[in-house]
């Protein structure tokens, strides 16, 4: 049986939506064939959080066929379909029907992040922040817009991933001592974001939160019991510079306060809104109005989120604390441009 080869990748064609739109077409003009399942070798992209037995145990009940699966022609490696693989084993089938991929393996990768972001069992946040790294790395031209969409992020939070792995590069860069040893100069950066993953997602499995942050297990298992304890992922031997460089002087303060007091309770949140829909100049403005709508159903949310965090299955749950927490930097990013902007004023007032 012949097949082509990997096709070579051009200047023209090497955008994303290029290579997601021509991965595409070949796999839907690819003859489906069937594949014995234990020829088949597992990957461990983008799914690192492991396989999520009740999702297979649901495709296996279902009486419709289950869709092919694809894999990476060399090493029968599965690119995307391993719970529907798990189904097959279920229903004691031997064989499940596939296509091939002849791409590359970054072309792999990246198809398989595309398609557990877009469609079936969404990925954890942990999975995603790796995959993206990854692509960040295979394929540094694309923009951050570009690896969000692929990888299921905020723009802002891939361009703070890429800032983050630019200006750790040498730092992370490990050094050989005299015993021989290979140890990592710092790891502050890494603890960070380690911290992230665990806040939005807890329950987030210490190898694959180690690998997104590029830190080692055991670091991740130390960072998740300081964020246990309420303090700061990161020990004070391993920060350099003054205390709270390179974080926003919010973030220093936010991080000497007691858990409790970083936040306001729902009371007091209700009192600073009653104030709010108490102004005029909010009330009596188009603007003003409509802003106050949604603060109202954010404080329907607030008061009611133990019940609809119970209601929402855990991969929706993490998606929303990223989503929330994006949204809340956006507002904070509106607050300094309209400083900058009344400072600008002032100084021309002042000539």
């Amino acid at each position: 049986m012949s097949h082509a080869a990997p096709r070579e990748t051009t200047a023209d064609d090497a955008s994303p939506n290029a290579l997601l739109a021509r991965t595409t077409a070949a796999l839907h003009a690819a003859p489906v064939r069937l594949v014995r399942i234990d020829s088949l070798t597992w990957p461990d992209y983008p799914r690192g959080t492991g396989e999520n037995a009740r999702h297979a145990r649901r495709l296996a009940d279902a009486e419709s066929p289950l869709p092919p699966i694809v894999v990476l022609r060399p090493g029968l490696r599965v690119v995307d379909g391993v719970h529907r693989v798990r189904a097959a084993r279920l229903r004691g089938q031997r064989s499940v029907r596939a296509r091939f991929f002849d791409g590359t393996e970054d072309e792999a990768f990246v198809f398989a992040v595309h398609v557990n972001t877009e469609e079936g069992l969404p990925l954890p946040a942990a999975d995603r922040t790796s995959a993206a790294r990854r692509i960040l790395l295979t394929h540094p031209q694309w923009s951050d817009r570009a690896v969000a969409a692929i990888s299921g992020l905020s723009a802002g939070t891939v361009s703070r991933l890429r800032r983050r792995d630019a200006e750790e590069s040498e730092i992370r860069r490990p050094r050989v001592g005299r015993d021989g040893r290979t140890r990592p100069l710092n790891c502050a950066e890494g603890r960070r974001l380690a911290g992230e993953l665990l806040r939005a997602d807890p329950d987030a499995p210490l190898r694959r939160v180690a690998a997104a942050a590029g830190i080692s297990s055991a670091t991740a298992a130390d960072v998740r019991d300081r964020l246990r304890r309420g303090v700061d992922p990161v020990p004070d031997r391993d920060r350099t510079g003054p205390p709270g460089a390179g974080r926003s002087h919010l973030s220093a303060v936010r991080s000497t306060m007691p858990e409790e007091q970083r936040h306001k309770s729902p009371a007091e949140l209700a009192q600073i809104l009653d104030r709010l829909c108490r102004d005029p100049s909010l009330r009596f403005s188009e603007a003003g109005r409509e802003v106050l709508r949604m603060l109202v159903m954010c404080t329907t949310v607030t008061r009611d989120r133990h019940r609809l965090a119970e209601a929402l299955p855990e991969h929706s749950l993490a998606l929303l604390v990223e989503l929330m927490d994006d949204y809340a930097s956006i507002w904070r990013s509106l607050d300094a441009d309209r400083g900058r902007r009344g400072e600008g004023l002032a100084r021309q007032t002042a000539l």
